[in-house]
């Protein structure tokens, strides 16, 4: 062995039982450490409580650099893996309170700055993060990394002690706007929205007390005016400091967190406005003229997401004032309401108002754009002598007495030619 590895200092020649001797050694192979560590130390064991051979960091480290190396000069995937394989059941992954464990026995984990951040103060078994710096290329080959998957799951799974509470009073996790905020910009950073992460029943949208919500509850984006308009209807709105950044507000749209659309507006209303009622009998955050007048202007300037089913929706429901201070539907099946006549009608088309019914729109509400809104968003006609005829003399004709009858046909009789052109004559 001496000839064979130290050339020119070895003697010349070497007595048989000596060089047999030396033949009779195995060379030490780095499979042979692993075997020996493997056998040696114990797994779940400190670090500074291991064998000599490998009780500190450095030591730990020295091991790590020559496996990266041993990787990195194996030409063939079937040999690096050899190699990893071979790393199963030795105690050499160091975790946050400095303890060796055995890989592949184990579900310690690696994560990144941000998913520590995140898992701080739980019982989430990770790797040491300074030993993961440095030796990432051979962990990651042997130990899996959390991920938003991961975070999310975590986050579902601590909704229970943060829905309905004060931010302050939730989960450890998120008891701060700071690691609020926190956990949205990791949701953004990892395009929780562009790999569809499933982020409903998370309790992390903050109304404006502050008090957590589910993502995909019943709470509503809003501007500021419509947030005013609905004032004590009980209504949970996103909280203005999410909602004015533009990424968390995307972020929410996402989740599953509604912006409060018209239609949603006329389905809380329906609530309000049940049937037809004296303005003062309302519901006390509706009953007077200038909030009536906030719920048609808001309908008017958003006009345009206004469908063909909204308006029949809106037509339909009980929240018109009339002249007589009611709030009725302008498809009321009894008592449907029109625009009073303009001033501009012709003496042809005026009558005599026999049947005194609480059947006009308050002039009140037909201000301005108001009026706009219930003639051309709404459709609602002006009350006309066929119109009168239409929808009210075929009502309640039978109900007057002889008298007004009489007035009536009178109406009736000037009308006919309208009558007949239009199609009426024949439902009389």
């Amino acid at each position: 062995m001496t000839e064979d590895y130290l050339p020119g200092i070895a003697p010349v020649s070497i007595p048989e039982k000596i060089k047999d001797f030396f033949n009779n050694f195995h060379t030490f192979y780095f499979q042979d450490y692993l075997r020996y560590l493997k056998k040696e130390i114990p797994d779940e064991i400190s670090l500074s409580d291991a064998p000599a051979i490998i009780n500190n960091r450095k030591k730990l480290d020295a091991v790590f650099y020559y496996m990266a190396k041993t990787v990195a000069k194996e030409k063939t995937i079937t040999g690096k893996n050899s190699f990893l394989n071979s790393l199963d059941g030795v105690p050499l992954c160091l975790d946050m309170d400095e303890e060796l464990y055995a890989f592949g026995k184990h579900s310690i984990s690696l994560a990144g700055e941000y998913e520590r951040n995140i898992l701080k103060g739980t019982d989430e078994w990770l790797v040491d993060e300074a030993f993961q710096s440095k030796h990432y290329d051979i962990l990651e080959k042997k130990l899996k990394k959390i991920n938003i998957v991961n975070i999310v799951d975590y986050l579902k799974e601590i909704s229970p002690e943060c829905k309905g509470k004060l931010i302050e009073k939730a989960h450890f996790s998120v008891n701060s706007w700071k690691k609020l905020t926190y956990i949205y910009d990791y949701l953004i950073k990892n395009k929780a929205s562009d790999i569809k992460i499933n982020l409903k029943g998370i309790a992390l949208c903050p109304d404006e007390s502050e008090i957590l919500h589910e993502f995909g509850g019943n709470i509503y984006l809003a501007y500021s005016d419509l947030r005013k308009l609905l004032d004590g209807t009980g209504l949970a709105f996103v909280n203005t400091k999410i909602q004015t950044d533009q990424e968390y507000s995307r972020l929410l749209s996402y989740s599953g967190i509604k912006w409060f659309t018209p239609s949603i507006m006329i389905s809380l209303l329906q609530n309000y406005f049940t049937e037809r009622m004296p303005l003062n009998s309302a519901h006390i955050i509706f009953n007077n003229i200038e909030k009536l007048k906030e719920i048609y202007e808001y309908f008017y300037k958003n006009k345009q997401s206004l469908g063909k089913t909204e308006r029949e929706n809106l037509r339909k429901l009980p929240f018109v004032l009339t002249e007589k201070g009611n709030l009725g539907a302008i498809d009321d099946k009894d008592l449907p309401l029109l625009l009073p006549p303009g001033a501009d009608i012709s003496n042809d088309e005026q009558f005599q108002d026999v049947l005194k019914l609480d059947n006009l729109i308050n002039s009140q509400i037909l201000e301005g754009d108001l009026r706009d809104f219930f003639e051309d968003t709404l459709k609602v006609e002006r009350l006309s002598r066929i119109g009168y005829i239409k929808e009210y003399i075929i009502r309640y004709y039978e109900d007057q007495c002889d008298d007004a009858k009489l007035k009536l046909l009178h109406i009736i009789k000037d009308s006919y030619s309208q009558l007949k052109k239009y199609g009426v004559l024949e439902k009389l």
